[in-house]
């Protein structure tokens, strides 16, 4: 039995929200870590993300797989995938300015 193109897409599409998501709670216990505070830097925020992740993800795969030409699928999978790239680049984005990790494609502005 082969997997039709679009289930496959659905499916990376999930499973690369979720490694980003991953990567944002584990930048959020760094941040956190390292003193930063604020309602950006909440360890409690890492369950009720999830939960709006999940349920982005799973309805619009769901809605997705079954029905491949209904747009709302697709765009589910999307608001969930471009909100955990913004949460992962704004902890990224902390982690290496204001935590002082010197991480890459970062650069601190230099005062003159």
């Amino acid at each position: 039995m082969s997997v039709r193109p679009t289930t496959l897409i659905a499916r990376l599409l999930a499973l690369g929200t979720v490694a980003l998501f991953a990567g944002w709670s584990a930048l959020l216990v760094v941040n956190v870590h390292d003193g930063l505070r604020g309602d950006t830097f909440d360890v409690w925020n890492i369950p009720q993300e999830a939960v709006s992740l999940l349920v982005y993800v799973a309805v619009g795969m769901l809605v997705a797989t079954r029905r491949p030409e209904n747009p709302i699928g697709w765009l589910l999978l999307l608001a969930g995938l471009s909100g955990a790239v913004a949460n992962l680049a704004t902890q990224y984005a902390a982690a290496a300015l204001v935590g002082g990790h010197g991480w890459p494609a970062v650069s601190p502005s230099r005062s003159a």
